[in-house]
C-alpha cells in the first residue's frame, strides 16, 4: 500500500524524536534541579575528617554576606543573580554555622569542640576554605581570624572586613569600604571612582596599598608603610608611627584637604600637574624636597619648612615627618 500523508509525516517526526531525546539525555542534571531555597539554619560538622562544601540559595541580589573564619582562606567573589553558592572544604574539628534568610546570609567557621572556645585549644584543628560566589550588588562583611580574604567583583552597598592575622586582597566598587587589620598586610584596588564614596584602611602591624579610591580616604597604620596611587582625591588623612607614607593622587577636587602625618618614616606625596593648593610641610630631623615654593630652615636648631601656594590655593596640603624626609612632587 502506498504509504499516506499520515504515514510520511511519521516517517519524518521519528529521526527528530530520537534527536531531541538524545539532546535531553546528556543535558547536566542541573538543568532539572529544583529552584534552590533561602538560607535556612543549618549546621555541617568536620569533626573527625574534613567535609567537601557543595552548597547553592537563593538570595537577594543587595543582600547582606557575612562570613566568619577561624582559620584558613576566604574567597568571595560576583557569581550569577539571586545565587549564592558555597564551595571549599571544612577542616577537621570543625563546624559551619548557616543561619539568615534571603536577605541576610551567615556562614560561621567554629572550633567543632564548643566547651573549649576558640583560643582555648587555637580553634579547629585544620584549615577551612571557602570559596562563596555571590550577586555583585551584595553588600560584605568578613571577620577573619589566622585566615586569609580576598574578595573581587562585589560592588554592592558596603564592604568591611576584619582580620587578626592574615592578608586581606580586596576588590571592590563599594561607596563604603571599611577595612581593619590587626596583623597583616590589606592590598585594596577600588573599581569605581565616585567622589561620594567612604574608603578606611587601618592596620596595627602591616602594609596599606591602595589603588584608585576617591572621594574621602583615611589610611592609617603603627608599623608598615601606606601607599595610595590614582584616585579623585576630596580628602585623603594618612598616618604612620613607624613606616613610609607615598601618596599619588590622580586629581585633588577643589578645595579638597590632604594631611600626612608619619612619626619615623618618609612622606612623599606627588600632587597632579594643574594642582590648585597651599601646601604646607614640616620635618623636625629630615630634609624636604619640593617642587612648589621654597623650603627655608631656621638659622638655629634642626628642622625645614615649606610655605607654598600654587595657584588659586583652593585646595590645602600639609605634610609632616618628625624624623624622615618629606618630599612633594608634580606628578608628571
Amino acid at each position: 500500500m502506498p504509504a499516506g500523508p499520515w504515514t510520511a509525516e511519521s516517517g519524518r517526526r521519528k529521526p527528530l524524536c530520537w534527536a531531541l531525546l538524545a539532546a535531553i539525555a546528556v543535558l547536566p542534571a542541573s538543568a532539572f534541579a529544583a529552584d534552590p531555597g533561602p538560607p535556612q539554619s543549618a549546621t555541617i560538622l568536620a569533626d573527625k575528617s574534613a567535609q567537601t562544601l557543595s552548597q547553592v540559595w537563593r538570595i537577594d541580589n543587595d543582600a547582606m554576606i557575612e562570613v566568619h573564619n577561624v582559620r584558613g582562606n576566604v574567597d568571595i567573589s560576583a557569581g550569577k543573580p539571586g545565587r549564592a553558592s558555597l564551595d571549599g572544604s571544612l577542616g577537621s574539628g570543625s563546624k559551619l554555622v548557616v543561619a539568615g534568610d534571603a536577605k541576610h546570609l551567615e556562614l560561621r567557621v567554629e572550633a567543632a569542640d564548643q566547651e573549649h572556645g576558640w583560643f582555648g585549644t587555637h580553634g579547629p584543628r585544620s584549615d577551612s576554605e571557602l570559596t562563596l560566589k555571590v550577586p555583585a550588588g551584595t553588600s560584605v562583611k568578613l571577620e577573619l581570624v589566622s585566615a586569609d580574604g580576598r574578595v573581587t567583583g562585589i560592588d554592592g552597598k558596603s564592604l568591611n572586613a576584619e582580620a587578626v592575622s592574615g592578608k586581606l586582597t580586596l576588590s571592590s566598587g563599594a561607596p563604603q569600604v571599611d577595612v581593619e587589620s590587626v596583623s597583616g598586610d590589606v592590598i585594596f584596588t577600588a573599581t569605581h571612582a565616585d567622589a561620594n564614596s567612604r574608603t578606611h584602611l587601618q592596620t596595627v602591624s602591616g602594609d596599606i596599598e591602595m589603588t584608585g579610591a576617591s572621594g574621602r580616604v583615611k589610611l592609617e597604620t603603627v608599623s608598615g608603610g601606606a601607599h595610595m596611587t590614582g584616585g579623585d582625591v576630596q580628602e585623603f588623612e594618612a598616618g604612620t608611627v613607624s613606616g613610609n607614607i607615598n601618596m599619588a593622587a590622580a586629581r585633588l577636587g577643589k578645595h579638597a584637604r590632604v594631611q600626612i602625618d608619619t612619626m619615623s618614616g618618609d612622606a612623599r606625596t606627588e600632587l597632579p600637574a594643574d594642582v590648585s593648593a597651599r601646601i604646607e610641610a614640616q620635618s623636625f630631623s629630615g630634609r624636604i624636597r619640593s617642587d612648589f615654593g621654597k623650603v627655608e630652615k631656621p638659622e638655629y636648631g634642626p628642622g625645614s619648612n615649606l610655605d607654598a601656594r600654587v595657584g588659586d590655593g583652593d585646595a590645602q596640603v600639609d605634610v609632616k615627618s618628625f624624623s624622615g624626609n618629606v618630599d612633594i612632587l608634580r606628578k608628571q
